[in-house]
Parts: structure tokens; sequence; C-alpha cells
């Protein structure tokens, strides 16, 4: 995440601040806002999703293994699917139905983010209307080997869906 720092005083904010106000301004954004949040501990999930006609499909959860506790935010790899048990697959699972209700969203991708605390509390940290970045969506394949690309376009275009459930003999992947 870039330009994501984590301060926990006065002092380390002003650093943060200085670095944000550095990357703005290397990045040429026009937006000068800064945007500062309590910072959630808990594990990471990447969750790829995909609305048809309101209902909401998980396609992936991508898992980021390596502890993502600061000062920087450095992405260092995603593994899917997630070694996590069943009852935290379904509670993430249903955070992101109360997410996408909330925001009425009704067709499209959605890449959420989301921090999971000790406690099974889940909390949103990132929420986008895209899907996934970088390398992550070639793992991504449905019904005869249908990209997350072309289900993606076919839902925008309106045309027939394939399956939208993931081969379940492909093994685990991790980028």
């Amino acid at each position: 995440s870039i330009g994501v720092v984590r301060a926990d005083n006065l002092k380390e904010l002003k650093e943060a601040l200085e670095i944000t106000d550095l990357v703005i301004s290397e990045m040429a954004l026009n937006d000068q806002v800064t945007l500062i949040e309590s910072y959630i501990g808990g594990t990471e999930f990447a969750v790829e999703l995909l609305v048809v006609e309101g209902k909401v499909h998980v396609l992936a959860i991508f898992e980021k293994p390596d502890p993502l506790e600061g000062p920087y935010f450095e992405e260092t790899i995603y593994i899917t699917p997630p070694r996590i048990s069943k009852s935290d697959y379904e509670v993430i699972v249903a955070s992101m139905d109360l997410c996408i209700k909330a925001l009425e969203i009704s067709n499209g991708p959605m890449h959420i983010e989301v921090r999971v605390r000790p406690d099974g509390v889940v909390f949103p940290i990132d929420i986008a209307t895209r899907s996934i970045g970088g390398n992550c969506s070639d793992v991504l394949n449905f019904d005869g080997m249908v990209s997350l690309e072309t289900l993606i376009i076919s839902n925008a275009l309106n045309l027939e869906m394939p399956n939208i459930s993931r081969r379940k003999t492909r093994p685990p992947a991790s980028i």
C-alpha cells in the first residue's frame, strides 16, 4: 500500500506525514488529502467478489500470511485458498454480504481487503469496485478455465455467465 505508514504517537505521526507528502508530490497526485485512521490488528485477507444482480459470489479469498504490522505495509505474498477454518471463512463471507448490501452494489467486481482480529471480528479496510491487480488474477480460473477478466466482462456486458465456481482440483497458489 503506497504511502501507508503506521504511527503510534505524535512524533511518528509527524514523520509519517512527511513521508505521505513526499509520496503525493512524487506521484503528482492532485488530491492533497491525507487520511488518518486507527490501526486495526489481525490477519489480513483480500477478498475477490463478483456481484451479479445483487447476489454476491465469492471468487477467492487471498491470505496475506506475512504480518502487516507496520510501520510500512509492503505486501509480499498472497495465498489462495486461505489457511483458515470453515467458520472463519464463513464469517468473512457474511461480512462481505453486509458490505455489498450497505453500499447497494448490484453488479460488478469488488476487491475488499479485510483484517480479522483474534476475536473473530472482520474489519473492511479497503473497498474498491475493481478486481484484484498484479499477478493474482492469473491463478483464478472458472468453468473450463475462464479467466477472471472474461468473467467480469461477461457480467458487464450482460452476457451469459459461465459457472462461477472455481475448479476444486487446482492446488493452492501463492503470488
